[in-house]
Order: C-alpha cells, then sequence, then structure tokens
C-alpha cells in the first residue's frame, strides 16, 4: 500500500483512497497513520474509504479518521447505499462539525442525489456512471 501511494505521488495524482480495520471492527489507528503519513509526504490527499461502512462504533471511528488527518470520509452511512443511509450520513456531517468532509456514495444517482443531500447535509458526493 506504501509503494502504491508513492506510485500515485509520482504519477501526479491528487489523493488517494486508504482504510483499514481490525478484526474488532476498529480503526487500524497505527496502519492508517502510516499511509497518511505517506500520503502527505508525496503531496496527496486522503480520503478514507468505505470500511468505514463495516466498522463497529462509527462515532469513535469518526474520530479516529479526523485525527488521523483524512481530508474525507467516503460513506454509505453504514447502509446498503447513501439513500437508506441518508440519516446517518446527516448525523456524521454534524458530529465532523467541518473537521473533515463527509462525502456520500454508494448508489448515489440522479434520481436520489437532491433527497440525500437534503436529509444530509453532505457536501461531496461520488457516483458511477451506471444505468438508472
Amino acid at each position: 500500500m506504501l509503494e502504491s501511494i508513492r506510485l500515485c505521488g509520482r504519477l501526479g495524482a491528487n489523493g488517494v483512497v486508504v482504510g483499514a480495520l481490525k478484526p474488532d471492527g476498529s480503526v487500524d489507528v497505527p496502519l492508517v497513520g502510516r499511509l497518511v503519513a505517506e500520503a502527505r509526504k508525496n503531496g496527496l490527499s486522503v480520503t478514507f474509504h468505505r470500511a468505514f461502512d463495516v466498522c463497529a462504533r462509527p462515532m469513535e471511528a469518526l474520530e479516529n479518521i479526523i485525527g488521523l488527518g483524512c481530508d474525507r470520509l467516503l460513506t454509505s452511512g453504514h447502509a446498503p447505499d447513501a439513500f437508506q443511509g441518508r440519516e446517518m450520513i446527516g448525523e456524521l456531517v454534524r458530529a465532523a462539525a467541518g473537521r473533515i468532509v463527509i462525502m456520500a456514495g454508494c448508489g448515489v444517482r440522479a434520481g436520489n442525489i437532491a433527497a440525500i443531500a437534503a436529509a444530509s447535509g453532505a457536501p461531496e458526493f461520488h457516483s458511477s456512471r451506471m444505468s438508472v
């Protein structure tokens, strides 16, 4: 993972997406800390990926991720998709209080993005080109 981060830096990427949990469902702070440090050495922003959505204690994990210096958290709000998790995404946005960007992702489509935005207050969204 460290070499992949270095490669991203050499290739001129803007950022990387990382994440790791321990078997108990908590954020692997030492490992993610090493990944974040390597990303910073290479001038990269850092997004913590949807491993968050299977962590054991979301609010504790959020604080760990913020403490690690991640720029963003990509999440479906601990739900199968961001529409179903929109209320939890809103709780995360409020708890983050501007310390990290909460990016709603998974199943975000033209037909539901307005509802996800209204319910969550998320400032950023991740989607893919899929048929609706």
